[in-house]
């Protein structure tokens, strides 16, 4: 198997901007800084509900935000510019913690097996809340360079993942992560609701310890391997490709491509039908005209957000 090193190529070198978002920061977000800028950061806000994005911007991001004010504010929102980043993440998320628990475990298992990944190319994080992040570093994928398409990329070879695992409760698997400017709790850092932190796992402690001692173990800040204290940065020079998950990927960026998966936005014809409903799968439809339990409610109202704004919604507009 080829090594490859962090930084895949020179032109991955000017991604190192993410946005960082903080409970107590004025604005809450909207704050894009390079990523070792972070840990001050997380220090003035006391590791107190901190968020980056997953994806990482070059200087094209600045000058986005420039031109697109919301509310008198510069934003990231709606950012269609090129994106990469080190990892590629799947959200693990149940009011019931054991099957979020038994799904991690299920796909973890998968990646040692059948992708043939090392410890060092495999994160996983117990979220502080009801689930577990796990983090494929993106090396193992071969050459992955930056992008206009890498979120759709991923948001497809999450459901090639489930299918290939032969996950049964696909649930609790988040597939609503398809922007490139989504946030995630920076790792030792506290989860206002829980009180508990997000901390690192090691492969053994997912797989073999129990729900306790996972909790135990969220209770305070804990050391951490393989990354940076932000968790965004690996600190292993090198990370072998794998033959199996470069196959998933280069499959799907060409399926992506072929196909110039775009969102899909009304024109100015049905803007002012105002009927949300006509604009949603059956999927969000159901999301829509049902009652949502406590704990996915959060979830749930980033999918319909979502594919309202991507279908031309606007509040300030009137439609």
């Amino acid at each position: 198997m080829k090594e490859q090193n962090f930084r895949q190529s020179p032109a991955m070198e000017d991604y190192t901007l993410v946005d960082f978002a903080a409970r107590h920061q004025k604005g809450f977000r909207n704050n894009v800084i390079s990523i070792e800028e972070v840990p001050p950061l997380v220090k003035k806000y006391k590791r107190f509900e901190c968020y980056t994005t997953m994806f990482c911007y070059d200087k094209e991001v600045l000058e986005y935000m420039k031109r697109n004010i919301r509310n008198g504010k510069a934003s990231v929102a709606g950012y269609s510019g090129k994106v990469w980043t080190p990892f590629f993440v799947m959200d693990i998320d149940s009011e019931k913690l054991q099957e979020a628990l038994a799904v991690s475990r299920e796909l973890v298992s998968y990646f040692l097996k059948y992708w043939d990944l090392s410890q060092e190319s495999l994160l996983v994080y117990f979220s502080g809340s009801a689930g577990f992040h796990i983090l494929v570093d993106t090396r193992v994928f071969g050459k992955v360079e930056p992008s206009d398409n890498l979120h759709l990329v991923f948001s497809q070879m999450r459901k090639a993942v489930t299918r290939q695992a032969k996950i049964k409760k696909t649930k609790v698997i988040d597939y609503a992560i398809k922007d490139k400017v989504r946030l995630f709790r920076i790792v030792n850092t506290v989860n206002e609701k829980s009180n508990l932190y997000k901390v690192q796992l090691s492969l053994e402690e997912l797989l073999e310890h129990n729900l306790e001692d996972i909790i135990n173990r969220a209770k305070k800040a804990q050391l951490l391997f393989f990354t940076d204290s932000t968790g965004l940065v690996s600190t292993e020079n090198v990370v072998k490709e794998s033959e199996q998950p470069k196959e998933v990927f280069q499959r799907t960026l060409r399926i992506v491509e072929n196909s110039k998966m775009r969102p899909v936005r009304i024109d100015d014809s049905l803007k002012d039908r105002k009927d949300p409903l006509a604009m949603l799968c059956e999927a969000r439809k159901r999301i829509w005209q049902n009652h949502i339990k406590k704990g996915s409610r959060n979830n749930s109202a980033v999918r319909l957000l979502t594919q309202f704004r991507l279908s031309g919604f606007n509040r300030q507009k009137g439609y």
